[in-house]
């Protein structure tokens, strides 16, 4: 091993008595192993995994233990690996190196920190492996494992170290659920700690000083208590002074590799004005470059559901069709607007009733000038447009055609 290495050898643990991941004893069948990521002393059921690690000067495939390598298999993966696997690892696999997360709000902002930190930094290793999960409580006895030698071992959290588990669903629903299994239980010891459940003292309330026998009580000299100092502000009408309030400061933690991208300012910029539709139309604006809050503002605005949506990708794929469904009323209109200008130059009286009845079913009932696209729950009439929806929304909120009360507004895609 070379002595200018960047990261610190972690140090090989000798003296222990049962393994670091499964918790099960050391014996003449079960031999010790230690993992040179963590310096853990594991079993060889628990260390299958081998990699190499030329931080740490390993220029050969060593040993690691379960625990470690679902960390380096998330290290080693690309951006379009990365984006496959849940909001939860990814911010999982940041907290466990102790790299800041504030402000990052989408999966994209989760990866581009993943991918800034590649090498990781001495002071994240080190982080690493001070916050290793502890040991868990053995779970069999020395004779009831000698007495299943025979079977089949597979330890939970144990990693098959081919190459060929290292694609598909499988092996990153496997890493999903390891990272799920592992915050779940570090959140679930948080919250039954015995210092979160630990009760407050109480202060026994001091007796206050009685006046001898044939005396008047005198409060001391000084300001008045509370009581009277409400009181006589409310005689005064003046409100009671109130402590000031400190200033609380964004707290964010400051490191040498962390990019200088949006997600870090995102507590420092000013509001910016709300997009309109109709802005996005005349920009041409991809959707795909919008953030999700923008994204889902402007859903909001024009009445559609996004219910049971997660991904990023769903949400620009409802923006779009909310886009092509706005160009393709306007065209209708357009054309409609055409087809009335050339059927009043000719008198035909087929012509008038075939596009009076075209005018009547497309548009709205109430501006007969809109597009119907607007459907009114729970009586799920269709007979406005979006502007004169909104506007009974606002008003009665009562349906032009049953007269029933209009719980939202539904807005609707022409094929």
């Amino acid at each position: 091993m070379s002595s200018g290495l960047a990261h610190s050898v972690p140090p090989l643990q000798i003296n222990a008595k049962c393994c670091s991941r499964c918790g099960k004893d050391f014996h003449l069948f079960r031999s010790k192993k230690n993992c040179y990521n963590c310096g853990s002393m594991v079993c060889e059921s628990c260390s299958e995994f081998k990699v190499k690690l030329p931080q740490f000067g390993y220029n050969h495939e060593v040993r690691c233990c379960s625990h470690c390598a679902h960390f380096l298999k998330v290290f080693k993966m690309d951006y379009a690996a990365l984006s496959k696997l849940n909001i939860k690892t990814l911010r999982g696999y940041l907290r466990s190196y102790n790299i800041p997360t504030q402000g990052m709000l989408e999966k994209q902002d989760l990866i581009q920190a993943i991918q800034s930190y590649k090498p990781i930094p001495e002071a994240s290793e080190v982080y690493f492996r001070q916050h290793l999960p502890s040991t868990p409580a053995k779970s069999s006895s020395l004779l009831e494992e000698l007495t299943g030698l025979g079977r089949s071992e597979s330890p939970s959290g144990s990693s098959d170290g081919s190459s060929s588990s290292n694609t598909g669903e499988g092996f990153l629903n496997d890493i999903d659920r390891f990272f799920s299994r592992l915050f779940g239980s570090e959140d679930q010891q948080s919250s039954s700690s015995p210092q979160a459940n630990r009760p407050r003292p109480q202060t026994q309330p001091q007796p206050r000083p009685q006046p001898p026998p044939g005396a008047s009580y005198r409060p001391p000299p000084g300001n008045p208590p509370p009581r009277a100092q409400t009181r006589a502000s409310q005689q005064r009408n003046v409100p009671p002074q109130q402590p000031p309030r400190p200033s609380t400061m964004p707290n964010t933690p400051l490191t040498p590799n962390t990019p200088a991208s949006s997600w870090s300012q995102t507590s420092q910029s000013p509001t910016q004005p709300k997009l309109t539709l109709e802005e996005l139309l005349a920009s041409r604006t991809d959707p795909s470059t919008l953030s999700i809050k923008v994204i889902k503002g402007l859903l909001d605005d024009s009445c559609v559901t996004y219910v049971g949506v997660v991904e990023k990708k769903d949400l620009v794929e409802r923006l779009q069709k909310l886009i092509d469904n706005t160009k393709a009323e306007k065209a209708m209109l357009q054309e409609q607007e055409a087809l009335s200008a050339l059927g009043s130059n000719k008198p035909a009286e087929s012509s008038k009733s075939s596009n009076s009845k075209h005018d009547d079913d497309n548009l709205c009932k109430i501006c007969c000038d809109a597009a119907l696209n607007c459907v009114m729950l729970n009586c799920n009439h269709m007979s406005t447009c979006m502007d004169c929806g909104k506007l009974i929304l606002e008003g009665s909120r009562m349906c032009p055609i049953c007269r029933e009360y209009v719980v939202k507004l539904l807005h609707v895609f022409r094929a």
